[in-house]
């Protein structure tokens, strides 16, 4: 962690592994890419072939209403990896209770 220069990325899908390995591929720094393959074989997604991801942004999953936002009805769920699934899992529980969830993987 204390090169200086070093990127550590995390993917939790294939579009996004994809992505992110063509871009530390063009990337003239020295990087990591954590690959969970257990992960990989259970999260189904259609791969942009060609399409390079920002190393350095989260990707946003779902983003609440401003509406919600201002009525005091919305959550905010921040993770990565394996608690991508199970953050999508909770998302639908909390809609069903009301609140209006937006949640970002990597």
């Amino acid at each position: 962690m204390g090169i200086p220069g070093l990127k550590i990325c995390t993917a939790s899908s294939p579009d996004q592994a994809y992505g992110m390995t063509k871009s530390m591929i063009r990337d003239n720094g020295p990087g990591i890419l954590f690959l969970p393959v257990k992960m990989m074989k259970s999260m189904k997604s259609k791969v942009d072939v060609g399409k390079c991801l920002p190393l350095n942004k989260a990707r946003v999953v779902h983003k609440a209403s401003d509406a919600s936002v201002a009525a005091g009805k919305a959550v905010t769920v921040a993770t990565y990896l394996h608690g991508v699934k199970e953050a999508q899992l909770a998302a639908d529980i909390l809609r069903e209770e009301g609140l209006e969830v937006r949640y970002g993987g990597s």
